[in-house]
């Protein structure tokens, strides 16, 4: 029988989201107490997180909630780059 190829183009991950992800887990934030801080419900912060699409004055107004104020990780995460201490 022949070998079959698969060939299925894989996305990148989405680095703004897992920082995102990473702090809120770290930090031990619900969506309901984010949505608090940044004036939204509960789920619209859900919603805004699975799409993993924010305009930089979201995505700012997200990490000064959060409290990431490290310049590096914002900018790997908005380049869609893994941090070489993580690699």
């Amino acid at each position: 029988m022949p070998k079959v190829k698969w060939f299925a183009p894989v996305p990148p991950p989405n680095m703004c989201r897992s920082l995102i992800d990473r702090h809120m887990k770290a930090k031990k934030v619900t969506s309901a107490e984010l949505g608090k801080l940044l004036h939204l419900q509960p789920e619209s912060v859900r919603r805004k997180k699975s799409r993993g699409t924010w305009t930089t004055e979201e995505f700012r107004d997200w990490c000064s909630a959060l409290g990431i104020n490290d310049p590096e990780e914002v900018g790997y995460a908005v380049l869609n780059r893994v941090p070489p201490e993580k690699r």
